[in-house]
This record gives structure tokens, C-alpha cells and sequence, in this order.
């Protein structure tokens, strides 16, 4: 079983975030988003397994919901309607290094 420090934390899975959304074709919901995330990234079971501390969510869900708001605040993604999320121009474009510098803006 894989320890907390194990799984990605919110800023290294904002990429991850964009890439699914491109993947998905622009748009997903909040679980279509996670499974593409834990494909592309090729995570381990014992990664997507560890569980938040409220109990709800896995930790890797719980981080990436945090990869969607920091995202949506530099309107990179828009939620149309709950739980869907979609790339905007900009998020369209967005490279690696530029979700690098986000959490800091």
C-alpha cells in the first residue's frame, strides 16, 4: 500500500488535469477526468487506493479537485454544470511549464 507522501500532490497533477481534458475530448466529468488522469499517468492501484482523511474520496481525487480549482482560477477551465468541467481557449494551450508556475499566480 502506497503512503500519502506517495501520491502526487495538487500541483504536479494540474498537467495531468489538462492532458485528460484534451484526451477527453475538451470536456469531462469529475470521474471521467480522474480515471483518464490515473491512465495517462499510469498510477498504480496502491496510488488510487490511499484514501483522503475524511474518508470520501481517495487522496488522488481529493488533489485533483484542488488541480481543477487552481485551474479554474486562471480560467483555464470552466464548469458548465456540477462535476463537468471543460478546457477554455486558453487551458487549450496551456504547456507543462505553465501549469508549473499556476499555483503561484
Amino acid at each position: 500500500m502506497a503512503t500519502r507522501e506517495q501520491v502526487p500532490t495538487y500541483d504536479l497533477l494540474i498537467y495531468s488535469t489538462v492532458r485528460a481534458l484534451i484526451a477527453l475530448g475538451g470536456s469531462g466529468s469529475n470521474e471521467e477526468i480522474s480515471e483518464k488522469v490515473v491512465e495517462i499517468e499510469n498510477f498504480p492501484e496502491d496510488i488510487t487506493d490511499v484514501m483522503h482523511t475524511d474518508g470520501r474520496l481517495s487522496l488522488l481525487d481529493y488533489r485533483l479537485a484542488w488541480a481543477r480549482t487552481y485551474l479554474k482560477k486562471v480560467s483555464a477551465i470552466n464548469n458548465s454544470s456540477r462535476g463537468i468541467w471543460a478546457l477554455t481557449d486558453d487551458g487549450r494551450t496551456l504547456t507543462q511549464t505553465q501549469c508549473i508556475e499556476i499555483p503561484s499566480q
